[in-house]
């Protein structure tokens, strides 16, 4: 029964293409839902972004009481670019007396120019779990074909207003790869979020060096060498905190 102390969840999606343009509605409402430690949650319904710095900020759901809704829309060029909308909110009654709404709004473009393939983005958020009241981001990535490899440079910024008080994160990365065979990727993170400022320090770099290397189908060696930044990150719908890190990683991934 759908009564205030008992646990369910809903979740309805529908998606609809007509011609160039498609247009996605999903929605969902979710009452005392924990699953419990260990266990994949349920849809998020906020957008999942590739993009280092707003796949950080996601909003990660409140299942003891949240409702809430996602629409996008895309409209395909004729010339092969492409527009993409979101807008998303999530509604949380903590208590009769507060009700925090995190609102998003999102815009991407992806174009080419000659041989370029190009992305830019710009996203507006309220999350009022974090304490922000106001997030602009915008961005963006260019891919640049050679011979037999491809160079692609990203860059991302953030303006954050937190407790009446601005700071700014930014990201830029540069990657030369071989389709999925290999990658070398140099990046560098900045951030002047005062929740990660210690010893009265202005702002804090993360410089790093990662590269890959798949043989086949079925193994895959990705080393790291450098800082990285922690926080949450999302992939296929799971969000998980992800630990502040220093030093030398590799990963070795089989598939038997």
């Amino acid at each position: 029964a759908f009564r205030k102390q008992n646990a369910y969840g809903g979740y309805f999606g529908a998606s609809s293409a007509f011609g160039q343009f498609g247009l996605s509605v999903e929605y969902k409402k979710y009452n005392n839902f924990l699953l419990g430690n260990g266990v994949n949650q349920p849809p998020t319904l906020i957008r999942e972004h590739n993009y280092r710095l707003l796949n950080r900020s996601t909003h990660v759901p409140l299942l003891t009481s949240e409702s809430g809704y996602q629409i996008e829309a895309y409209y395909a060029f004729e010339n092969g670019d492409l527009l993409t909308v979101n807008h998303a909110i999530a509604n949380n009654r903590i208590s009769n007396t507060f009700s925090p709404i995190y609102r998003e709004y999102f815009l991407e473009y992806q174009f080419g120019v000659n041989e370029l393939a190009n992305k830019f983005f710009f996203d507006y958020a309220r999350d009022p779990f974090k304490l922000e009241s106001e997030r602009y981001s915008l961005g963006g990535s260019s891919e640049i074909p050679h011979e037999k490899l491809t160079s692609t440079i990203e860059f991302e910024s953030q303006q954050i207003t937190r407790a009446e008080e601005d700071f700014w994160n930014f990201y830029s990365a540069y990657t030369l790869a071989n389709g999925s065979k290999y990658s070398f990727t140099a990046s560098l993170e900045y951030t002047a979020d005062p929740f990660q400022l210690l010893d009265d320090k202005e702002y804090i770099l993360y410089p790093s060096f990662s590269s890959s290397y798949r043989p086949n189908r079925n193994h895959s060696f990705l080393l790291f060498v450098g800082k990285r930044r922690g926080g949450p990150a999302c992939n296929s719908g799971v969000c998980y905190d992800v630990l502040d890190f220093q030093g030398i990683e590799l990963r070795v991934t089989s598939r038997f």
